[in-house]
């Protein structure tokens, strides 16, 4: 899955959102094994929300 987007959100929203994705950071961080264990699968993770500038 990829997601790219320049929203423009109420700062509310902004908060939830950033607090979800640190849940799923903890939740991949917390599900993550040694490299190369038996029944698991590798995955490439980058998550990322920073406040824009209006310009």
């Amino acid at each position: 899955m990829t997601v790219g987007a320049e929203l423009w959100i109420e700062p509310q929203a902004s908060e939830r959102a950033c607090h979800k994705l640190a849940d799923i950071a903890a939740e991949l961080r917390d599900a993550a094994r040694p490299l190369r264990s038996p029944g698991t699968v590798p995955i490439g993770v980058t998550l990322m929300a920073i406040p824009m500038r209006e310009g």
